[in-house]
């Protein structure tokens, strides 16, 4: 065999074993998401962008698999996985399409880039900054909202469906979950600036009040939305201080002295982080571990939806009575007042919650 001929053979051998390659890693990314999949999968198709055409990203091109600064400068760590993809609802409408980054294995964290609209967020910030409260935790035993130097950053919610922005932002969440929009908690705002921070906590429930069946159960995962950027050095960043990592390569002039070890992502405005609280054998999964750097410079705004085993509040309502004193959402108004929401969130609860509490107004006699 002469020279031109080996060369050809070898050209041959290294297209066929790179097509292998590409074809296993194709069906492997496709498996794992089929084995990622929790009860409530409703039909939706995930499909892998592996022939999307090339876009356009700040004016330099830029193609599925690629960013232009690499995700080693944007997260600190080395992704597990990066894949461009594309979910579509059952009726095959796009609802998201956008680079994924698989962060960790354990706990098991992804990055979606440009999640939420720069329209959507700043739809949320403007409409969130009337009705901020002081934040509260869940106490582990009582499971009552209680106020604590743990947290300090401000918030309030909207209601599952409140606006059009909500629930699309919300179906998008079950398109790329797979779980039904109704297993969904309202969304929760948050504001962080001068110094306000959230400790490391897990998102699951350590008491049997808030995972009790009849309200949803367990939280499966959360929903972490980033509505604003909080610039270099400037803190904010979410933190997970137990995830197992390798090639942990981060910038310590980038990065606050908060996220200098373990899993650490930066608030980038549209940017979402979801991460599961349940192991895929439904163990709890303790490395969720996560929490949020204290905010020095401007402020960080932020969007969770945390979701539930089954659906959040309940399957079924007593029908809401017509006129007079009434709560808009029976079980739950009870439930929260119970945890002292009525006092935590008076904006809210004063008006859904008059009921349960007890702010009615005593019929006046004749």
């Amino acid at each position: 065999m002469n020279l031109s001929k080996c060369k050809l053979a070898a050209v041959v051998l290294l297209t066929c074993l790179q097509l292998t390659l590409g074809a296993r890693k194709a069906l492997n990314t496709i498996k794992y998401l089929e084995d990622e999949r929790f009860p409530g999968w409703k039909g939706e198709v995930a499909t892998l962008g592996l022939n999307a055409e090339a876009r356009t990203d700040n004016g330099a091109e830029v193609r599925p698999g690629e960013h232009r600064l690499g995700p080693e400068l944007l997260y600190g760590v080395k992704p597990v996985n990066h894949e461009w993809m594309t979910f579509a609802d059952s009726d095959g409408e796009v609802s998201y399409s956008g680079e994924v980054y698989q962060l960790s294995a354990e706990p098991r964290a992804f990055l979606y880039k440009n999640f939420v609209s720069e329209e959507e967020c700043d739809f949320l910030i403007a409409h969130s900054k009337s009705k901020l409260q002081a934040s509260t935790v869940v106490d582990n035993k009582t499971g009552k909202s209680v106020p604590s130097t743990v947290r300090t950053s401000y918030g309030t919610h909207f209601e599952k469906g409140e606006n059009g922005v909500v629930r699309a932002i919300e179906q998008r969440i079950a398109d790329v979950t797979m779980l039904p929009v109704g297993n969904g908690e309202p969304m929760q705002i948050l504001r962080y600036e001068h110094g306000q921070k959230y400790d490391a906590h897990q998102d699951y429930f350590h008491d049997d009040y808030n995972q009790r069946p009849e309200i949803g159960g367990q939280r499966v995962l959360t929903v972490l939305m980033y509505l604003a950027t909080v610039e270099d050095g400037a803190g904010g960043e979410t933190v997970f201080p137990s995830a197992k990592l390798k090639n942990d390569i981060r910038d310590p002039a980038v990065w606050s002295a908060c996220a200098r070890r373990g899993l650490a992502v930066k608030a980038v405005k549209g940017d979402a982080v979801i991460f599961y609280s349940i192991k895929p054998d439904g163990v709890l999964d303790k490395r969720s571990l996560h929490g949020s750097c204290p905010t020095f410079a401007g402020e960080k705004w932020s969007a969770t939806k945390w979701i539930r085993a089954d659906t959040y509040g309940g399957r079924k309502q007593k029908p809401k009575p017509v006129g007079g004193c009434h709560d808009e959402d029976i079980f739950m108004c009870r439930t929260w007042a119970t945890n002292g929401e009525c006092e935590n969130n008076p904006g809210y609860m004063l008006e859904n919650c008059r009921k349960s509490c007890n702010k009615c107004n005593p019929t006046k006699s004749i």
